[in-house]
C-alpha cells in the first residue's frame, strides 16, 4: 500500500525507524559488501551513526536526472513513492520511481564501472538483487526495471519476481526485526569487530603495544641511517668485521603471471595451496 510521505523528510525517517527498508534486505541476507547485519542492527537502534560518503551523496543528486532519462525513454511518469507491505508490515520500500497507470517501478543506481558493465549485459549486481525483490514483494508487482546510470549513459534491466527468494527474505527479515525490537543482538560475522574499549586488560596491552610500535619506528630509522653509512664506507666492496657482514646480491624480479598469454585460460586457483588464518594487528 502507498504511504503519503516524502522521501528524506523527518516524517519519512521517523516512519522507517522501526521498520526494514528494501535497501536493508541485502545486508540482512548476507549479500551486501557494504555492511553487516550487526552494523545495521546497531544503526537501527541508534547505537551507531549511518555512514554517508560522497558517492552516496552524488547518487542522490543524480537520481532525478536518471529518472527523467528513464521517463523520456519509456514515455512514463515514474515518481518517488513510499510503500508498506500489508502482509509483512515491518517491510517497506522507498521506490525511486513508480507509475501507477503503467504499473511500472524503477530502482536507480548511479553505478560504478563494473556494475554498469554488468547491467550492459542484461544483469544486475548480486548486491542489489534482494533490494529489488523486496520492492517487488511490497509493491505487489511481478517485475520492475533496474536502471544503471553513469555519465549520461543508461542501461535498463528487467527484474522479475523470485518467489523462492521472497519466501526466505520474509523469514530472515522477520527474525531480524524481532531481534531489533527486542534489543537482541544478531550473530557477529567475520567482518564484525568486538569492542574491547572498556576492557582494562586490553587497554593496558594496547598502550604497551603502541609504545613499542613508536620505539620500533625510531630504531628502524636509526638502523637505516647506519646501514647507509656502512654501505658508503664499503666503497662498493663486500666487507666484514667481528659481528657484521655487508655484501651485495641480486634479487630476481617477481613473475607477472597475468601478462603471460598462455596462462590466461588456465585456472590457477586449483594450483593454489590451502588457505591459512592470518591475524593482523593494525594501529589506527
Amino acid at each position: 500500500m502507498l504511504i503519503n510521505l516524502e522521501q528524506g523528510s523527518p516524517e519519512w525517517h521517523a516512519f522507517r525507524s522501526d521498520k526494514l527498508g528494501a535497501s536493508d534486505i541485502p545486508i540482512i541476507m548476507g549479500e551486501s559488501p557494504f555492511k553487516t547485519p550487526l552494523r545495521l542492527w546497531r544503526e537501527k537502534l541508534g547505537l551507531d551513526v549511518p555512514f554517508v560518503n560522497d558517492k552516496m551523496r552524488e547518487g542522490n543528486r543524480m537520481e532525478p536526472i536518471a529518472r527523467k532519462w528513464f521517463n523520456d525513454y519509456k514515455m512514463a511518469n515514474c515518481q518517488p513513492v513510499v510503500m508498506q507491505s500489508e502482509e509483512s508490515p515491518w517491510l517497506i520500500a522507498s521506490l525511486d520511481g513508480y507509475d501507477a497507470s503503467l504499473e511500472v517501478a524503477i530502482e536507480i543506481k548511479f553505478a560504478n564501472d563494473l556494475d554498469h558493465e554488468i547491467a550492459s549485459h542484461g544483469e544486475i549486481p548480486n548486491k542489489y538483487y534482494g533490494q529489488c525483490q523486496c520492492q517487488l514483494y511490497v509493491s505487489g508487482l511481478d517485475h520492475l526495471f533496474y536502471v544503471s546510470y553513469r555519465d549520461g549513459d543508461g542501461h535498463i534491466v528487467p527484474v522479475y519476481r523470485d518467489n523462492d527468494y521472497i519466501e526466505r527474505m520474509i523469514s530472515v527479515s522477520r527474525d531480524f526485526h524481532d531481534k531489533m525490537m527486542n534489543f537482541e543482538q544478531p550473530e557477529m560475522t567475520d567482518k564484525d569487530f568486538k569492542d574491547m574499549s572498556d576492557d582494562s586488560n586490553w587497554r593496558g596491552l594496547e598502550d604497551r603495544y603502541l609504545s613499542l610500535v613508536r620505539l620500533k619506528k625510531i630504531y628502524e630509522v636509526e638502523m637505516e641511517n647506519i646501514k647507509e653509512r656502512l654501505i658508503d664506507m664499503s666503497e662498493g666492496q663486500n666487507c666484514k668485521s667481528n659481528c657484521l657482514m655487508i655484501y651485495k646480491s641480486v634479487r630476481q624480479g617477481n613473475v607477472d603471471y597475468k601478462s603471460i598469454p598462455e596462462l590466461k585460460s588456465v585456472d590457477l586457483d586449483k594450483y593454489r595451496k590451502p588457505s591459512t588464518d592470518v591475524w593482523t594487528v593494525r594501529c589506527k
